[in-house]
């Protein structure tokens, strides 16, 4: 489906690579994050919890939800985790450390570039387990999608609903209704109340009824704007407009009042000839009211 019909600027995103076949695999890597427990000497013994990362990549195995761990970031957005390449001071090789760990210790920069490497890593979380991945990209831009999108399938799943992609739109299908999958009806899919579906196709099957006659009356429209601009239009013709236009702006009303038509979204619902007859009677309707003073 487009993306952008659900896109958010949230970091709250997820992947769900059981679900959702990916094409192509992004070479990003994914490495498991284990937390042990460790005794260093220094002043004496201190026991500390660590963070170590495993040096096998996970990434073509890896399967679930995830959501991206929101941690630490430096003045230009970064990722403020490194992950030791070689032991140093307390620090051992392999641990996810944050950036400012190591400030403490020194400040030759250049120097500790041959202990610690991967600024611009990312932390990933499983949501059932809470286990914690180390990734050498952004995956959840990249391979996974967004966490509405995904969510909201896993809702409509749940529900049997069926779903076709069909020239970039999702088709929903449900008890012999259908209709394509918007914002308009989202937030009742999320509620868990299918019979969106049936209210947005009956209101579309409403909707190009009325829009078919008011192609009817849009002829007719059109020929009274023709006398009239000919200076060819009688009494009787100026009746007759003035019936006709009231008759199809009414139909219009109708048209906007019925379930979810008067969203932005609810043209996704239509094909596009009907959209463009809509708005050529819309056009007929105002410049005819505009000269009849309606």
């Amino acid at each position: 489906m487009s993306q952008t019909c659900f896109s958010q600027e949230t970091e709250y995103q997820i992947i769900d690579s059981l679900k959702n076949v990916v094409i192509e695999y992004v070479e990003i890597e994914v490495y498991s994050i284990d937390e042990i427990e460790i005794k260093t000497v220094e002043t004496g013994i201190e026991k500390r919890t660590i963070l170590k990362v495993d040096s096998i990549n996970i990434g073509k195995k890896i399967s679930g939800r995830y959501i991206k761990e929101v941690g630490p970031r430096d003045d230009y957005g970064q990722s403020c985790y490194y992950i030791m390449k070689e032991d140093f001071r307390q620090f051992i090789k392999n641990e996810l450390i944050l950036k400012d760990s190591l400030g403490k210790y020194t400040n030759n920069v250049r120097g500790l570039a041959m202990y610690v490497g991967g600024d611009s890593k990312y932390l990933i979380k499983n949501v059932e387990t809470g286990k914690l991945y180390y990734t050498t990209g952004d995956i959840l831009n990249n391979w996974g999608r967004d966490y509405v999108v995904v969510e909201l399938y896993y809702r409509i799943d749940k529900l049997n609903i069926k779903r076709r992609s069909i020239d970039d739109k999702i088709f929903l299908y449900l008890n012999g209704f259908q209709c394509v999958l918007t914002m308009d009806i989202a937030p009742a899919l999320f509620k868990n109340d299918a019979t969106c579906i049936k209210t947005m196709n009956e209101s579309v099957n409403k909707y190009k009824e009325c829009n078919k006659k008011n192609q009817d009356l849009a002829m007719k429209l059109s020929k009274h704007i023709k006398l009239y601009k000919s200076r060819l239009l009688n009494d009787d013709g100026l009746a007759a407009w003035k019936k006709d236009t009231k008759e199809c702006d009414a139909i219009l009303i109708k048209m906007r009042n019925l379930p979810y038509a008067n969203s932005a979204d609810y043209n996704q619902q239509l094909e596009e000839d009907l959209i463009k007859a809509h708005t050529a009677i819309i056009d007929l309707v105002l410049y005819s009211k505009g000269k009849l003073g309606i």
